[in-house]
């Protein structure tokens, strides 16, 4: 049974003032599901809907026999909604709004989170979800230090072979100009280049695999990964977090695939309130750009800075020369306020919220739970010499801003961008023990690097003219708050989100409803 788009309210208290009432085929009354309290109110009894948004499972693995197709089983199920008097003033409730559906599938419900919370794989540095709430098992054993009751997805898309290791390749990415990694890239005049060292544009690019001794030349970042797994040098982890947010594909007759724009990655399964519900967490997967959150003119900022060449760019779905930059206070300023920035209300939460997402379909913003976004950050010394649960610790600490008296410490919205943290907790496990600037997360070792340098969300502490970005260097660091920087917008999806179809892959990313 599906309750969507439910606008009634307690008017008086928690006092129940919608019951659902549900007799299955043997007309008895069920009065146990799991997340549903039920109660008796002015003689009705039924579960307190009064609020409520999502899907009750009624029943699973149930079976239905009949003799023939000519015979067939017809069963009655009464599933009867009561808006309950009071005594009280209900007035709140008058022209509220609640939709129904009642689903009955041959196939399995699959939440998301469910599905998230269940794609362990066992090998440690290879470890594909982490759940980590201070004292953590990976899947060799070995005691992990982190902070968060969540799973998150870990390490690089791709990994070496064996093949590379033996011919002297320890990565993916060649972590310096002197090799070591199997991808490497020429910038204009640099002798051998390596992707992480600028973030300046490049007048003539191209990638190429260190042990082609012809020096074979790829525009594109994914041509040179694809030759070097058809070699035998590099394999694909298959880490299937992709989702198709805002495209639905099921409701196009010609529709195949899902687009490039609308691909987010799973960050990870969350459940920041502890009431056993986890919401997972997306990250579009490539970078925004003014389709998504639109010009200057559309969203009513003078948020779009520059174009970014990305020199060094790993991204996988990006077609053209350039890339779009976003102010991230809305314009250039030299205040890191996120309450005040015009880029989180205009853009973020305006128009990609409710021109870009609603103009596809309504279903998909309220698919979305309006979440708690921390605002604290690290001081201004060493700050990239800290820990990926250092910096965990930063966000979430309330005296971790630049003034405590004035400066929010959290912020609740729909739309966010990602933490310094989730960028540090996305490399190989073997680096949450590393400091933040070690450039092996470029090499590779981090799913969420894409070459260019992102905004996050995190203000600097230290400075009221700071903001955190993790750069393309590979590292989280300190930068001006009127430079403006690449993007890619962060959402928490409801519990009740379910998977459709999909496999969670690139090519086949999961369908979700």
């Amino acid at each position: 049974f599906k309750i969507s788009n439910n606008t009634f309210e307690y008017t008086n208290g928690t006092t129940p003032e919608i019951l659902l009432t549900i007799k299955n085929p043997s007309n008895t009354t069920i009065t146990s599901i799991s997340g549903l309290t039920y109660v008796t109110q002015n003689g009705v009894s039924g579960f307190d809907v009064t609020e409520y948004n999502g899907i009750i499972p009624i029943a699973s693995n149930y079976a239905i026999s009949g003799t023939s197709s000519t015979s067939p089983v017809t069963q009655e199920w009464t599933f009867t909604l009561t808006f309950i008097n009071l005594a009280t003033d209900q007035n709140a409730n008058m022209d509220k709004t609640l939709d129904t559906d009642i689903i009955f599938r041959k196939n399995e419900i699959l939440l998301l989170a469910d599905i998230v919370k269940n794609a362990w794989v066992s090998n440690s540095d290879d470890a594909i979800i982490i759940k980590h709430n201070g004292t953590v098992l990976d899947g060799s054993n070995n005691v992990l230090d982190a902070e968060d009751n969540s799973y998150r997805y870990t390490g690089g898309d791709y990994d070496v072979t064996q093949t590379a290791i033996n011919a002297g390749y320890s990565y993916v990415n060649a972590p310096s100009d002197t090799g070591g990694g199997v991808i490497s890239v020429k910038c204009d005049s640099l002798s051998n280049g390596y992707i992480g060292y600028s973030g300046s544009p490049c007048a003539s690019k191209y990638y190429h695999l260190l042990y082609d001794l012809n020096v074979t030349h790829y525009s594109k970042y994914t041509d040179a990964v694809a030759q070097a797994i058809l070699d035998g040098y590099i394999i694909d982890k298959h880490m299937n977090n992709y989702v198709c947010f805002g495209y639905d594909t099921s409701i196009s007759v010609n529709a195949t695939t899902c687009p490039k724009s609308n691909l987010y990655r799973i960050i990870g399964a969350f459940d920041d309130d502890e009431d056993g519900e986890y919401n997972v967490k997306l990250i579009k997967a490539d970078y925004a750009t003014t389709n998504e959150l639109g010009t200057n003119e559309q969203n009513g900022t003078s948020s779009v800075g520059s174009t970014e060449y990305g020199s060094f760019y790993t991204g996988y779905f990006w077609e053209t020369a350039t890339i779009n930059r976003f102010y991230w206070y809305g314009s250039p300023t030299n205040i890191n306020r996120w309450d005040n920035s015009t880029f989180r209300t205009g853009v973020l939460n305006g128009y990609y919220l409710n021109t870009y997402l609603n103009n596809n379909d309504v279903k998909w913003k309220k698919m979305l739970e309006e979440s708690i976004f921390y605002l604290g950050g690290p001081g201004k010394s060493g700050y990239t010499s800290y820990l990926p649960k250092d910096l965990y610790n930063y966000e979430r600490d309330p005296n971790a801003v630049y003034n405590s008296s004035t400066y929010p410490t959290s912020i609740i919205n729909y739309v966010g961008l990602m933490y310094s943290s989730d960028f540090g907790y996305a490399s190989k496990i073997s680096d949450w023990t590393n400091a933040i600037n070690e450039s092996t997360r470029a090499a590779g070792n981090d799913w969420l690097y894409n070459g260019i340098g992102d905004a996050i969300i995190t203000p600097h502490s230290g400075y009221d003219f700071y903001i955190v970005g993790c750069n393309s260097f590979s590292y989280c660091s300190n930068g001006s708050v009127n430079i403006s920087k690449v993007v890619r917008p962060v959402i928490y999806l409801k519990p009740s989100v379910i998977v459709e179809k999909g496999t969670g892959s690139k090519a086949n990313p999961y369908y979700i409803e």
